[in-house]
């Protein structure tokens, strides 16, 4: 599994994440899972690396991001709040 640190706009709010890509270029592009983590943890949270680890091994590329408030996401509203978290997540396509 191989990963790079990526960053998007959301709302006008920077958001972090990391994309998680199968080792082989095979089947590029490859389908994708896009995964907010909520209030489980950050982006880089170790409990997602198995999961992603399967998920990458079967083919799929993986998207897992912090929301605003957490982690370098510049906040407009609370710290830690995940309001209209299902936009977040459309901006991450």
């Amino acid at each position: 599994m191989r990963t790079e640190k990526v960053n998007f706009y959301s709302e006008g709010i920077k958001l972090a994440g990391v994309l998680y890509l199968p080792d082989s270029d095979q089947g590029k592009p490859y389908p994708g899972i896009v995964q907010g983590p909520g209030f489980l943890g950050l982006k880089d949270a170790k409990h997602y690396i198995l999961m992603f680890e399967k998920l990458c091994a079967a083919g799929y590329a993986c998207l897992c991001f912090d929301y605003r408030g957490w982690a370098i996401a510049k906040a407009t509203t609370a710290a830690g709040s995940c309001p209209n978290g299902r936009r977040k997540i459309s901006a991450a396509r």
